[in-house]
């Protein structure tokens, strides 16, 4: 708490929640990432709100690239571009909060506050949200639309944690051994084995 004077009659109170990894925990414990908002009464008046993120961040080893449409065929006059997508799934036995989770290089794309990707579910996103529907309606609509776009000749995709530190990161080509078909053909690259490395 501040106080100017003994006789003044303003009084700042700063509140603050503390994380703490013990396992005496006193207060609340939260298990997810979590926004708090908080004010103060004052006499006949609510302060301003204060709000804050509180992220849980946990290992999301298990959250792996499970399907790259890099170079879609051709519609017509549409460009295949418009119908890219890069699905990941949680392999592992307990939910995943993506929240701030990001694909950092080949697109971009961040995760929203609370999104969380239950045991054994995918999550697509698309380069253009009308034309996944409109092409893959069986699919349902993509969970998101990313910035930029996958490169037809091949890059690296990075999917990164909320701290910044890579969770995987997918090299890719379009020249053997890489799979041809996946180069404009109509089929996407997906891995041999989803749960194991995860690095190709």
């Amino acid at each position: 708490g501040l106080n100017s004077s003994a006789a003044s009659v303003d009084f700042l109170i700063v509140p603050a929640l503390e994380a703490v990894t013990s396992e005496e925990i006193r207060g609340i414990a939260i298990e997810r990432t979590t926004t708090v908002r908080a004010r103060a009464w004052t006499g006949s008046a609510w302060s301003a709100l204060a709000e804050a993120v509180f992220r849980v961040l946990r290992p999301i080893d298990a959250l792996r690239i499970t399907e790259i449409m890099y170079n879609p065929r051709d519609e017509g006059a549409i460009d295949g571009d418009a119908y890219e997508y890069i699905e990941v799934q949680n392999t592992g036995a307990a939910a995943l909060d993506l929240s701030g989770v990001a694909f950092t290089d080949g697109i971009d794309y961040v995760f929203p506050e609370g999104f969380v990707l239950e045991p054994g579910r995918f999550v697509v996103l698309a380069a253009d949200f009308a034309a996944f529907t409109d092409r893959y309606p069986a699919a349902g609509p993509p969970a998101g639309v990313y910035a930029g776009s996958l490169s037809n000749s091949g890059e690296v995709v990075t999917l990164a944690a909320a701290d910044g530190i890579p969770i995987s990161s997918i090299p890719y080509d379009d020249v053997p051994p890489w799979p041809v078909d996946a180069d404009g053909f109509g089929p996407s690259l997906v891995p041999v084995d989803p749960a194991g490395s995860a690095d190709p």
